[in-house]
């Protein structure tokens, strides 16, 4: 298990990443904003320090160590507030210390004295970047912070320092859409707060979350020297999770895409389901389903706590209208899906449009395209993915209209037979299934990347040499598009997830030991939750078990559970994710279950 000490502070109204005791990251209560600041804990004239942090068992309190070498310098006690935007702190110093707050995207810092300590306002400037995107609107944050010893103050442009005598402290940030909401702190402590929120999260999280004795019990069987214990690692995801949900159920991808994404959401809320909490899985649909009803369409990802972003990619119609069908079917209670009846209609007729010779395209935020493993040119081709989630979701929606409309469901049913049929042909390889299929035809326009020089978001035009370019790259000297048959083993693993036919059990199983050779190869480049895939794969007795168990248990973090992707054993891309981390639990939780059957 690896401890990095990255860690999430959360609650529906504020999301903070903090390295320790340093606050990194933090937006709210609109996720889909750019990060409000930073404050850091330095040696007096700006020298680094050393921090750790720790969280107690299923708790929203964490304390972290602020050292220089083996000097104790102090230490933190930090929360968020109960149900509002606001990061609370209690520093004890025992030696002299500077706090130092950034705001990289204020257009407007003012700093005060005031008679209980210091406070400051800054405004978010609403063309502050939001990944690709402006903002859209202002925002405001404001920190006040009181002690018992007097605090210097130092500003310079975005940055404001206060020079920290030993004593105690306590500080607070608001943020709010507006100017009244962070003017005055909250009357909390950090102790106070905690113990609220703590007692939320046990209510409302902790309690419902399975014991970890079949987790323990699968580790322990199989050789897995020292894991953390089942109940800590289920917690500690569980935790990450729920941090990063809003309050009207969205889930951030992270904070370099503080967006809800598709298919990352039907990953956390098939992981949410397992894991007990309901409610929150529906929160996550009903999400979804509003963005439709006030748009007609879904996109790639969507802003949370606003609608001014829409994050569009090539072909957003093939993959994750599909997801979106699964997730609503699976958390919502029938009576609430009964209404959703043109939802549903919508994400269906959007997939069969997509259709290119019997088969679904790649969308263009895919994990295989977007992460580098397939070259852009491959979103002109059939996804043996995203053909498989068409056909998942096509089966639902049958099973759903059965009883509502026959006639539509017979419909809905030739459709998924007439997938299935082309499916082998078109997917079926020499040595076994193959990523992208063939197709014919092709689109004379897109709105995506560039394929020359990476713009995004833009229209993009189909060249002579059949590459999508933008309006300065039409003339780019660009090898022509060539179809080439690839596989990428990893990706053949979906079917653990949505089992059945076209991919008979044994095809998967021996994909699955196609994709553990890769991943257990040291200096292997992986996705974050290829392990977890590979593992639901696999039948309990596989002899690629173990190191898989091994992997996965070595390569979890303890408070940021599993990143975006890896280079051979070291975190690689964006981390604390929800999606990578919701899989991979998922996986080791059935493989847990089974394994408990196989002993009773």
């Amino acid at each position: 298990m690896q401890t990095s000490g990255m860690r999430v502070l959360g609650n529906g109204a504020i999301v903070a990443h903090l390295d320790g005791a340093q606050l990194t990251w933090c937006v709210g209560p609109e996720f889909t904003m750019p990060t409000a600041l930073s404050a850091r804990y330095g040696l007096p004239g700006g020298g680094p320090l050393t921090s750790s942090s720790t969280r107690a068992p299923r708790s929203m309190e964490w304390t972290s160590t602020l050292t220089d070498g083996p000097r104790q310098l102090g230490a933190v006690h930090d929360t968020v507030t109960p149900s509002s935007p606001c990061y609370v702190a209690d520093v004890e110093l025992t030696e002299p210390v500077e706090l130092r707050f950034e705001f990289p995207h204020a257009d407007r810092v003012v700093p005060e004295q005031t008679a209980g300590g210091v406070s400051v306002l800054a405004r978010i400037d609403r063309f502050g970047p939001v990944f690709v995107y402006p903002a859209g609107a202002e925002a405001f944050a404001g920190v006040h912070v009181s002690g018992t010893a007097p605090i210097e103050l130092r500003h310079d442009g975005g940055s404001v320092t206060l020079a920290l005598a030993p004593g105690s402290y306590t500080w607070q940030l608001l943020l709010g859409r507006r100017l009244s909401q962070v003017l005055a702190p909250l009357p909390e402590s950090a102790r106070s707060a905690g113990a609220r929120a703590t007692a939320h999260y046990r209510r409302t999280v902790a309690t419902v979350l399975p014991g970890g004795e079949r987790l323990d019990a699968l580790l322990r069987d199989h050789g897995v020297d020292c894991p953390p214990p089942g109940e800590q690692l289920i917690d500690a995801s569980a935790y990450l999770i729920t941090a990063q949900q809003s309050a009207e159920g969205a889930v951030i991808a992270g904070p370099e895409f503080p967006l809800a994404y598709l298919r990352d959401s039907y990953g956390v809320s098939r992981a949410l389901l397992d894991l007990g909490l309901h409610d929150r899985a529906a929160r996550l649909a009903r999400f979804r389903v509003a963005k439709w009803q006030r748009f007609g369409d879904l996109a790639n990802a969507e802003s949370i706590g606003h609608d001014r972003i829409r994050h569009r990619h090539e072909n957003d119609d093939a993959e994750a209208p599909g997801y979106a069908m699964l997730q609503v079917l699976d958390a919502l209670a029938p009576e609430s899906v009964d209404g959703l009846g043109d939802l549903l209609d919508w994400c269906w007729r959007a997939q069969v449009a997509s259709l290119r010779d019997g088969v679904v395209p790649f969308n263009g935020d895919e994990t295989y395209v977007a992460g580098g493993f397939l070259d852009r040119s491959f979103l002109r081709y059939g996804s043996f993915e995203s053909t498989l989630v068409m056909i998942r979701s096509g089966e639902r929606y049958a099973e759903f209209l059965t009883p509502r409309d026959p006639r539509r469901a017979a419909a809905v049913r030739e459709v998924v037979q007439q997938t299935m049929s082309v499916f082998a042909e078109r997917f079926g390889g020499p040595a076994g299934w193959l990523t992208a299929a063939r197709v014919g035809g092709a689109v004379e326009e897109r709105h995506g990347v560039c394929e020359a020089c990476h713009d995004y978001p833009t229209w993009l035009v189909r060249n002579s040499g059949g590459r999508f370019v933008c309006v300065r790259c039409r003339d780019a000297d660009l090898p022509p598009a060539a179809w080439h048959e690839v596989s990428v083993p990893t990706a053949q693993l979906l079917p653990a997830l949505l089992p059945g036919p076209p991919v008979p059990h044994q095809t998967l199983i021996d994909a699955a030991r196609v994709a553990a050779g890769v991943l257990l190869d040291p200096g292997a480049r992986s996705n974050g939750h290829d392990v977890g895939m590979c593992l639901m794969a696999l039948p309990a007795g596989d002899p690629h078990v173990p190191g898989l168990l091994r992997q996965a248990v070595e390569r979890f973090d303890r408070d940021a559970g599993w990143p975006e992707r890896f280079r051979g054993d070291q975190p690689d891309g964006s981390r604390r994710r929800p999606w990578e981390t919701a899989l991979n639990l998922l996986a080791l939780r059935t493989l847990a279950d089974r394994h408990e059957r196989t002993r009773t």
